[in-house]
């Protein structure tokens, strides 16, 4: 069975030749990206900056290459508008905790706090209060409740 035929068959509840298998192709089957720099690594496949399709989550572009390596049934098909209706494209770098290089969307407005966290601002408005904050040791953002001028609560 090819990868199509696998799907289809596990979809209608027919005995597939083998489980199909999904990383990467939706929100829900992502990969951090610091996971998969770390992954590609172990694969012997070329290292680069890990393009990130979901900022808040901070997972990776699972490419056909480790596509390949994996055996991977289920590509996704994202959309190019972010959350807040920027289009993405991935070419503005970011190192996270860890020392992972990403790419992050070009529209995408980041700045760090005195306490090395990561703050990203609401439509790219540096003069609008963050939206959403990582801590200086974390793998993703949470979003921000404002109440005035304190937080009242993170999201997660």
């Amino acid at each position: 069975m090819n990868s199509r035929e696998r799907v289809i068959a596990a979809l209608e509840h027919r005995q597939p030749d083998r489980v199909p298998i999904d990383l990467g192709a939706s929100h829900q089957s992502g990969i951090s990206a610091s996971t998969l720099y770390k992954l590609r690594a172990a694969l012997g496949l070329e290292q680069h900056d890990i393009p990130v399709y979901s900022l808040f989550q901070l997972l990776g572009l699972v490419e056909e290459d480790v596509r390949q390596a994996l055996g991977i049934d289920v590509v996704g098909l994202f959309n190019p508008a972010d959350m807040k209706n920027g289009v993405n494209n991935l070419t503005q770098p970011l190192t996270m905790c860890d020392g992972t290089p990403v790419l992050i969307g070009d529209n995408v407005a980041y700045g760090r706090e005195e306490d090395g966290s990561w703050v990203i601002y609401p439509q790219g408005d540096r003069t609008a209060r963050p939206g959403a904050r990582m801590p200086a040791n974390g793998f993703f953002f949470d979003a921000m409740r404002w109440t005035g001028r304190r937080i009242l609560t993170r999201i997660t």
